[in-house]
This record gives structure tokens, C-alpha cells and sequence, in this order.
């Protein structure tokens, strides 16, 4: 090549190193490209805006207490509600995966703050719409690309009309509807209107009852309405009249790192799924969505957390593997939602068959009186209260004397998700791994690795040990360990399946420029 040919070849710019190539250097560019890494023509003006949105998370991406991070800024505009509103948040995230996104139903009563929580996690996303109320034709004739979106109305009572038309985008992701129009002469044409992508999907209720439909295609989260929550509102109200009060504004660095395209749609491999599968609930149909959710606000969790976590590329694809920090993280965050989902109950009922259990070897039947009395609920509330639980079979009602009385009946609750031992994971990661290792072509490691303990730290030594490229990924450079065939550490399983792992692997790290 002359002089002269590469003059008028562009200079690239890899987005990953954020390091400019010059567009001559075929085998630099080849070099980055075969690293996973995003490289394209140079173009200063994009880039200096592309940086200016990424910036403040470039560092906030290697957090490892992102979701810890999220809860104190929200604590800023909406107290308490600990674990619901940064589940709600997760949640939210999932407009950025396609195929993953999540909706959600914030049940509450009147004054709880449900909206306040709605409008505070919205501030965080730049693709949303937000409406008070829509009509059944609105999604149909939209004629709008959801995909990447989020869709916020501020009450169910706002589309009531429209619910089948929501459930059928929730579901399926697009709409489809024929109908007939006018063409400019007046005469009768007919016409398919479509509306394509599936957005992450929120709203609140006042109301006890939800649709079965909606109930089985969305979280339902609820407000803390106990009096101290309702004290630590009050002194956040009050204390918004003090010299020292700032009105709340998202993080940068939370707002980048939602927004920017920093994380990237990346698919994630969860290395458990086979022991989640056999472990999870499955004494009721509806399980088979809760299941699916479960999946997805694991996998989102790696997906804000995928530049801390282990990526491998196989068959020129690159995966995001979930960490068994990850499902920690979900349990943690999802496990009270999702129970009460699989239960199809909300609080109030679970403290109903709470308070009959605890009296039941002194008691066995209850009026709705006895209930009310000791429970501080309204008889009203009380009567749909038993009237969800006997349909649900959770009790059973008889009449003495003509009074109706109620009793519990044999089925369980669900308390928790018990899914085994970290030996069990252990096993199930390594198993799974070793199934495909022989199609993995690069493995890279997150900065710190080495700091893994537990289940993830015997992944890691497992992967540190195959004959493979193993990258130790940064900004600015990158560390690769050669690991020789001979020294290859094997996994051994005893006659008792209990997984042992020998000490690790001491390697050679090299620090190569790129």
C-alpha cells in the first residue's frame, strides 16, 4: 500500500478502548475486533458526545455495589420501601433487553407514595412514555416502535378499556388489528395496522383485586403502609423546609449507565439453570411465568453488572455469564415479590393466615369479627380479604349458629425459595461448563478476579484452567494468561457428590499494551 492509499483511509476508533487506530493498521484492527471489541470510523464530533454520556459511568460500571448505590439515591426522593423500589428499578432496566422486558403493578392504597415511587424510577430512563390515561385504540393505531421503551400510565383505572390490548403487547410484543377506513373518494378500504416491540411495562392500583391476566404477566409490588414507614415520611416532608434541603435529581452516574449504551445487549448464560429448574415451585400453573421472571431479573442484574462479570466468546459470539453473586442478588431483591405472586396474595392476606396459625392450637375457627379485632382491618377489607383466600383454597368457612367462621385448610403457603446448597451450585456450574467448554474460543475475565470467592471463585479456577485464551480485560490494557495443557486443574466429584476443588492454578500474567 502507498503513502498516498492510506492518506484516504479513515481512522478508526475502538469504542471498548476508547483508543484511536489508525486506518492503515489493518492488523491493530483485526486485533481488537477479534477481542469482541466495538470498532469503528473515526468521527470526533460523535465521539466527543459519546464520551460526554458515558463518562460518569465509566467508572460506576466496575461498582461493585451498584444496586446499593441505587437504593441511597432513591432514599433522597422516596424513603423506605428498601427492597421493592430498587427491584422496581431492575425491573425497569429490562426496556434495554430485548425479549427480557418486565411490567409491573405498584398496589397500594391512597397516599401510600405509590405514584411518587412511579414518577421518581421514570427520572432515571430517557425512553419513555408516560400517559394519565389511554384509550383501547391508542396502542393499535400508535403506529409506534415500543422496543427499548417504557410505558408508564399513572393509574389501572386509566386504560381499563384497553387492558386486553396491554396484555396482548406484554405477551406477544406487537398488535395487529384489521380494520376498515375511507380513501380519499369515500370508499371502503381495508387496512392492518401493526405495532411492533415489547416495552417494560408500569403502573399503579388503588384496587384489592387484580385481573388474573395482568396478575399472572406482571410483579406486583407493594408500599410499605406500617406506621413507622409512615413516620419516616413525615420527617422527610417536614424536613423539605430546612436551609439545608436540595430538590432530589437522579444520579449522573446512574442516569449514564442506563442511558449511555455502555452496557451493552449482550446475551447471558446462567450456569445454574439446571438446578433452578428442578428446584423452582411448580404446584401451580402459573408458575411457568413466575419461573420466566425469576430468569429475567437474574439475568438483568448480570446484564448492570456485565462489566464485572465473566464473558466468553464461542462460536463467534459473546455471552455474559451470570454470577452466583447475581442470584444471590435476585433472591435477595425478588424473593418477596415473587412469593407473593406465587401465592397470588398480597400482604394483608399472608398476615390473615399468619395470625390463624399462630392461634391454631388454641383456636380453629374465626369470625370476620375476631379477625378485624385483631389484625386493625376494616370489615369490608376483611370480607374480600377471606373471599380471595377461600378461593384460593387457603381457608375454608363453615356456619355455627348460624355465624360463619372460617378455618385454615391443609394447602401451604409458599414461605421462600430454597434452591440447595453452594456445593449443589458448585456442581451444576462446573457440569455445565465443561459440557461446552470444547466450543469456547475466548474467555475474559472481569478486573479482580481474583478477589472471587465461594461458587464463583471455583468457576473462575475452572476456567483458569482450560487450554484457552484467558483475558484479564481494562480500559486500557489488557493481561493475558497462557495456561500450559499440563497444568490443568481438574474437577473432582467423590462417591458422595460432593464437589472438591483442588488449590489453584498459579499462572504467568503477562501485561501486553494494546
Amino acid at each position: 500500500m502507498t503513502h498516498i492509499d492510506s492518506v484516504f483511509l479513515k481512522s478508526k476508533i475502538c469504542l471498548t478502548c476508547n483508543k484511536v487506530i489508525s486506518g492503515a493498521d489493518f492488523d491493530e484492527i483485526k486485533k481488537h475486533q477479534e477481542q469482541g471489541h466495538e470498532v469503528v470510523d473515526d468521527n470526533r464530533d460523535a465521539m466527543q458526545t459519546l464520551h460526554d454520556a458515558v463518562a460518569p459511568a465509566r467508572s460506576f460500571v466496575h461498582n461493585p455495589k451498584i444496586l446499593d448505590e441505587i437504593e441511597k439515591d432513591l432514599e433522597g426522593v422516596h424513603v423506605g420501601d428498601k427492597k421493592n423500589k430498587v427491584l422496581a428499578l431492575i425491573l425497569l432496566a429490562s426496556s434495554k433487553r430485548k425479549d427480557h422486558e418486565q411490567a409491573i403493578i405498584i398496589q397500594k392504597i391512597s397516599s401510600a407514595g405509590g405514584s411518587n415511587l412511579q414518577d421518581s424510577l421514570l427520572e432515571y430512563f430517557d425512553k419513555k412514555i408516560t400517559l394519565t390515561r389511554m384509550t383501547a385504540a391508542y396502542l393499535d393505531r400508535s403506529m409506534t416502535n415500543y422496543a427499548g421503551k417504557i410505558l408508564a400510565i399513572g393509574e389501572m383505572s386509566g386504560f381499563d378499556s384497553g387492558s386486553s390490548v396491554i396484555r396482548q403487547k406484554l405477551s406477544e410484543g406487537k398488535t395487529e388489528l384489521a380494520t376498515t377506513d375511507k380513501d380519499e373518494k369515500g370508499r371502503i378500504i381495508t387496512n392492518i395496522l401493526r405495532t411492533e416491540g415489547r416495552p417494560s411495562f408500569i403502573t399503579t392500583t388503588n384496587s384489592f383485586e387484580i385481573h388474573p391476566e395482568f396478575e399472572n404477566r406482571c410483579w406486583i409490588l407493594s408500599i410499605d403502609e406500617t406506621p413507622n414507614q409512615t413516620k419516616a415520611v413525615n420527617k422527610y416532608q417536614f424536613s423539605k423546609d430546612r436551609f439545608e434541603f436540595e430538590d432530589w435529581k437522579p444520579s449522573s452516574e446512574i442516569k449514564s449507565l442506563l442511558n449511555s449504551g455502555i452496557l451493552e445487549d449482550l446475551r447471558v448464560v446462567n450456569p445454574f439453570a439446571e438446578l433452578l429448574g428442578e428446584s423452582f415451585p411448580c404446584d401451580n400453573v402459573t408458575a411457568r411465568r413466575d419461573s420466566k421472571r425469576f430468569a429475567d431479573l437474574t439475568t438483568t442484574i448480570t446484564y448492570l453488572h456485565q462489566h464485572q462479570r465473566i464473558k466468553i466468546k464461542t462460536q463467534n459470539q459473546l455471552f455474559i455469564i451470570t454470577s452466583f453473586e447475581d442470584l444471590k442478588l435476585a433472591i435477595f431483591y425478588g424473593q418477596d415479590a415473587l412469593r407473593n405472586t406465587l401465592n397470588k396474595l398480597d400482604k394483608k392476606a399472608e398476615s390473615v393466615i399468619g395470625y390463624m396459625k399462630a392461634c391454631s392450637k388454641e383456636k380453629e375457627l374465626f369470625t370476620r369479627n375476631d379477625l378485624c379485632n385483631a389484625l386493625e382491618i376494616p370489615y369490608e377489607t376483611m370480607k374480600r380479604i377471606l373471599e380471595k383466600l377461600t378461593n384460593r383454597s387457603f381457608v375454608q368457612f363453615e356456619q355455627v349458629d348460624r355465624v360463619w367462621k372460617y378455618k385454615l385448610s391443609n394447602k401451604s403457603l409458599i414461605d421462600g425459595i430454597s434452591f440447595g446448597s453452594e456445593e449443589d451450585f458448585t456442581k451444576t456450574a462446573i457440569q455445565y461448563l465443561k459440557k461446552n467448554a470444547s466450543n469456547f474460543e475466548q474467555i475474559i475475565l472481569p478486573q479482580k478476579y481474583y478477589n472471587t470467592t465461594g461458587v464463583d471463585k471455583a468457576i473462575v479456577d475452572y476456567l483458569l484452567s482450560l487450554n484457552v485464551l484467558v483475558t484479564d480485560q481494562n480500559s486500557n490494557r489488557i493481561c493475558v494468561a497462557m495456561v500450559p495443557v499440563t497444568t490443568s486443574l481438574s474437577v473432582r466429584v467423590t462417591d458422595t457428590e460432593t464437589l472438591q476443588i483442588p488449590p489453584p492454578l498459579t499462572t504467568k500474567i503477562e501485561e501486553v499494551d494494546t
